[in-house]
């Protein structure tokens, strides 16, 4: 199967995938700024 294939919703792939990383690199961020808020609480 090759990754350029069209899912079946007739996104490709590939770019599904690469919105996807984005999402999560946008919830490690939002859950990186909840750790620093809670450890500036904690000192």
């Amino acid at each position: 199967m090759r990754y350029t294939d069209l899912d079946r919703d007739g996104r490709d792939i590939s770019f599904s995938q690469e919105e996807a990383d984005i999402d999560d690199l946008e919830a490690q961020a939002r859950s990186d700024e909840a750790d620093a808020r809670v450890a500036k609480r904690h000192k």
